[in-house]
């Protein structure tokens, strides 16, 4: 793997450890608003932006049709914004700096409004990884939305994160079944999990807040095969058992041991998703 990746993977790392969320308060609901993305004066990144504006229409579709389901309400649909760190939007009230927005992506509450450093953490992953993990991040920080406006977050960091992880999860599942992802998307997705999980800071395995490659993927899976109604519980109990997988097997292998497209092809979408109303 070249070094290229490797620094991609480890900005990932830094971006979902240091603003996976913002901290909790009131979320005003906001008109619909298009993805305000940089200037693209070549046309470098069109395809990129197309990618993601698939993957914004694609969580919106899937978090109106389940939202009311699980919550009794309509979905409030964030806004998305694409940034330079020197010009972040909202210093304050989402109380980030430049230095902090450097290489990072996440949901600010107070603005309702889910944000990703392009020249430094979408760009680079794009370009080494390909669209995967870019659909993961955009589709976790879309399930701590989910968490903020339906009142329902956790408390504790590891279960916040794994849950938002489930959420993405669950997202795969319908997108899959809606023709907007591929069975090797699915699978790319696991693998993007995987080294984003074993992502390090220095010295320092970022673990403690969003869990170790095992648990994420177990989360994710969790959320492919049950639907958001599936992450709704204690994932502090998903710790030993996963750390019991890591030490029996490679991550690698814990990974790729049922990858989602298989498990896609045991039960019929419908009856692996009971929690979903009908899809507009």
């Amino acid at each position: 793997m070249t070094t290229k990746v490797w620094t991609s993977l480890l900005l990932a790392g830094l971006a979902l450890l240091m603003l996976g969320c913002a901290p909790a308060q009131v979320v005003t609901a906001q008109a619909d608003c298009a993805i305000q993305f940089l200037p693209d004066a070549t046309g470098q990144w069109a395809e990129y932006q197309a990618g993601i504006t698939a993957d914004v229409a694609g969580l919106e579709a899937f978090w109106q049709d389940t939202f009311p389901v699980m919550w009794g309400r309509p979905f409030e649909s964030p806004c998305s914004v694409e940034y330079a760190p020197a010009t972040v939007p909202y210093q304050d009230t989402c109380g980030i700096t430049p230095e902090i927005a450097t290489g990072n992506a996440f949901y600010c509450s107070p603005e309702h409004v889910v944000m990703w450093d392009a020249p430094t953490l979408f760009h680079p992953l794009y370009q080494d990884l390909g669209p995967a993990a870019i659909t993961f991040i955009v589709a976790h920080e879309y399930g701590h939305s989910a968490q903020f406006t339906s009142g329902t977050m956790p408390s504790r960091s590891v279960n916040r994160e794994l849950q938002a992880d489930c959420y993405a999860g669950a997202y795969l599942a319908y997108a899959e079944e809606m023709g907007t992802i591929t069975e090797d998307d699915a699978q790319a997705v696991i693998e993007v999990v995987v080294m984003v999980g074993q992502s390090r800071v220095g010295s320092t395995w970022v673990t403690r807040t969003h869990g170790t490659s095992a648990q994420r993927v177990l989360a994710m899976r969790q959320g492919y095969q049950t639907g958001v109604a599936g992450c709704e519980l204690d994932f502090e109990t998903w710790v030993e058992n996963a750390q019991q997988l890591a030490t029996e097997r490679p991550l690698e292998q814990v990974a790729t041991e049922r990858p989602l497209e298989q498990v896609a092809t045991e039960r019929p979408f419908e009856e692996r998703r009971p929690n979903v109303g009908p899809r507009r």
